[in-house]
């Protein structure tokens, strides 16, 4: 539940199964005109978020490297190399202090490699939590850095199309 200037946004998520197996997923929001929710109360979880970035260079791994919420995996000989696209699989939890602010930050998730095979090799985490903050600064990193996701289009991987290198992008 949070609050949007209209009224009060109530979200509810539903998992269909088949003999215990997920099949579907149903996520359903309502709004409550005129009706507001408490700040202390209000919350927001954001689930299955999918990003893609491309690490063009050495300077980008290092960035990325340095951020106090990407962790390797201890038990990992891989390390992240020029021009390969990290897939990141986040799920964030806001709390709200206001409309605009929030009282504590959850995000946390994986990091993978995705190979031109589109072959997946988990390297690492995302592990963030934060107080009194305006945004999520990973997401909002993710964001200035995202590429598109290519679908996959045939059973067994497929072929997918890589992102242009940045001199490239803006033409």
């Amino acid at each position: 539940m949070y609050n949007l200037p209209a009224g009060k946004v109530m979200t509810v998520t539903s998992v269909i199964r088949c003999q215990g197996v997920p099949v579907a997923t149903l996520v359903s929001s309502t709004l409550a005109r005129g009706y507001y929710v408490g700040q202390p109360a209000a919350f927001q979880r954001v689930s299955g978020q999918q990003m893609s970035i491309m690490l063009y260079s050495e300077e980008d791994i290092a960035i990325l490297e340095s951020k106090q919420w990407f962790y390797y995996h201890e038990d990992t000989a891989t390390r992240l190399q020029p021009n390969v696209m990290i897939e990141f699989c986040l799920d964030s939890e806001y709390r709200y202090l206001t409309d605009t602010a929030f009282s504590s930050i959850v995000t946390k998730g994986s990091v993978a490699i995705k190979s031109r095979t589109g072959k997946r090799i988990d390297v690492g985490t995302v592990d963030f939590q934060w107080s009194a903050a305006k945004g999520n600064p990973v997401i909002e990193y993710l964001e200035r850095h995202r590429v598109a996701m290519s679908a996959t289009l045939f059973g067994d991987g497929g072929y997918e199309l890589t992102a242009l290198s940045p001199e490239y992008a803006t033409k």
